[in-house]
């Protein structure tokens, strides 16, 4: 799957967000790689593990920035760790980020997308 590549969108410590269209899906997503600390999750009342995910939320972009629908989206965990490391979350990021348009998108992202697409159809 082939994807028109917007911008990166905000590139922090331990968070790179890139805004993709992807050929023959409809609408816009945000796809992002970060770490985070995991810990009790007080909505589900599970336990997230610490690490670095992989997440796909659906974004409608603007010219003043983006708007996305509360609790839409998935994560998933790509790697669980003990402590953040700059070396693999680049790694990470240049494995499943596209960096320019027309780039194919790794599979876990494709799936990722798909599910996202049919779940949430359009943000308002």
């Amino acid at each position: 799957m082939k994807t028109k590549f917007f911008k990166l969108y905000r590139f922090e410590k331990k968070n790179v967000e890139v805004f993709i269209k992807a050929e023959g899906i409809d609408g816009e997503f945000m796809v992002s790689v970060y770490y985070d600390l995991g810990g009790y999750n007080y909505f589900s009342g599970n336990k997230n593990p610490r690490g670095y995910y992989l997440s796909v939320i659906p974004v409608k972009v603007t010219e003043y920035g983006f708007t996305t629908q509360m609790f839409s989206g998935y994560k998933r965990v790509i790697a669980e760790t003990n402590r953040y490391n700059e070396k693999k979350f680049r790694e990470y990021c240049k494995y499943y980020l596209p960096t320019k348009e027309g780039m194919e998108l790794k599979k876990s992202v494709v799936e990722l997308v798909v599910n996202v697409s049919e779940k949430f159809a359009k943000v308002a």
